[in-house]
């Protein structure tokens, strides 16, 4: 993670008004914790205005400053241009900020966020010029989804990965190859899978995923996930799995055989037209490689209820965000004492519901008093989703609220946390 260390900057050296002057730009400080700071860095990509969440921690000899890594941005050269743009405020004791590979740098209309993978694939059902929507969940090195791309040009080929490096690789693979039909995003698969449309993908790979035989529910194939994709399968769709791990790939083939809407077959050591690396890796030690290919047999007969939920929006009530913001300005912010806590001290409470559960890590308030922030994980129990959630009042619209980077997916895990988010700050 790109981070640098300081000295203890002296109290003028860098505070709330100097990095306001940074146009967009503000800081914040955490209720939670007296030695730390949320810092918020302006910045362009895809020819949009985003932000670049940095943490100042100061410790007994030094400060150190690094990224949010919930909510840091793709690619990392963001993240490190960010913070050389900060360290010109800091005495500097050491950095890896240097700027090491090209694709770092890469601003590629071929990275997608949540929601935009999603419009993306919904647009493929209702117009060309792809046929078909092929999905790679876990893409690694990126060998497989780059011949898919090359092989199958009609095809419109989704990738998902959390591995940050693998999409800077990635990204810049598309670029050199002059690939228009790839596109790549940090999206959590089991999120994709619970939010995309019935028949909306026509094949969906996931090879050699970490098995986490010790924490099954981590894994990114397990019964409720596999639910879904035979869902969003369309009728003639197929699942490919391939796994070296023989654990994994007999509780996935059971799984499938449990299921009255599956049908599963089975290869071992079936040679591929292209080797990952990672094939490779376990070839070259002698290992088995199991392939299951998963087909829908029949739909379920449940109606799908997604309509309902998926019309909501993620907005803020305008009072709402007026009276939060008048709450915090009664207290100072930057020597928070025990009573400016207790506002918010149920707050930190896990709540858990009938879909899933809301925490609030930490909350965030400006040294002028018209910022808070919520530091907010919530969602579905597996495969949640962390969001800052910003309340603010300026010249131009007056009192606002978003979530930042993006608003999350809408599920219902993830309306019922931001109800209940609403109603905990209406009855403070």
């Amino acid at each position: 993670m790109p981070h640098f260390i300081a000295k203890v900057p002296k109290p003028q050296s860098l505070d709330s008004a100097q990095v306001d002057s940074m146009p967009y730009a503000y800081k914040l400080h955490s209720l939670k914790s007296s030695n730390l700071a949320l810092m918020a860095m302006p910045y362009v990509y895809q020819n949009k205005s985003r932000l670049c969440f940095v943490y100042e921690i100061t410790r007994a000899n030094d400060v150190l400053l690094k990224g949010v890594k919930s909510l840091r941005p793709v690619p990392s050269g963001i993240l490190k241009m960010s913070l050389q743009i900060l360290s010109k405020h800091y005495e500097i004791v050491q950095d890896n900020l240097a700027l090491t590979a090209l694709k770092q740098q890469v601003d590629s209309p071929f990275l997608l966020g949540d929601t935009e993978v999603l419009a993306i694939v919904e647009s493929t059902q209702s117009t060309a010029p792809h046929k078909r929507v092929i999905l790679e969940i876990g893409f690694g090195s990126g060998r497989h989804i780059l011949h898919l791309a090359k092989e199958h040009k009609d095809a419109l080929v989704i990738g998902l990965e959390i591995h940050t490096p693998s999409i800077e690789q990635v990204l810049r693979q598309i670029e050199i190859l002059g690939l228009e039909n790839l596109y790549v995003s940090r999206l959590d698969a089991r999120q994709f899978l619970c939010c995309a449309s019935s028949g909306s993908v026509s094949e969906i790979f996931i090879h050699f995923p970490v098995p986490w035989n010790s924490a099954k529910n981590r894994r990114v194939l397990n019964a409720k996930p596999l639910q879904e994709v035979l869902r969003v399968l369309g009728d003639d769709g197929y699942l490919e799995f391939r796994t070296d791990d023989r654990e994994y790939f007999d509780d996935v083939l059971s799984l499938a055989k449990d299921n009255a809407y599956a049908r599963a077959t089975y290869t071992i050591n079936t040679k591929q037209s292209i080797t990952s690396k990672y094939e490779a890796r376990w070839l070259a030690q002698d290992k088995d490689i199991f392939t299951i290919t998963i087909t829908p047999k029949a739909k379920p007969s449940k109606v799908d209820s997604r309509e309902s939920w998926q019309k909501c929006a993620f907005g803020f009530d305008k009072k709402l965000v007026k009276s939060t913001l008048a709450k915090v300005s009664t207290q100072d912010v930057l020597q928070p004492n025990q009573k400016h806590r207790e506002i918010f001290a149920y707050l930190w409470e896990k709540r858990c519901f009938e879909q899933g559960f809301l925490c609030v890590q930490d909350v965030y308030v400006s040294a002028t008093r018209d910022r808070v922030a919520f530091l907010v994980h919530f969602g579905d129990f597996q495969y949640p989703c962390t969001r800052l959630i910003v309340f603010e009042s300026n010249s131009v619209d007056g009192y606002a609220g978003q979530y930042l980077p993006e608003p999350p997916l809408q599920n219902p895990a993830n309306m019922q946390a931001h109800e209940l988010f609403t109603t905990i700050l209406e009855s403070i």
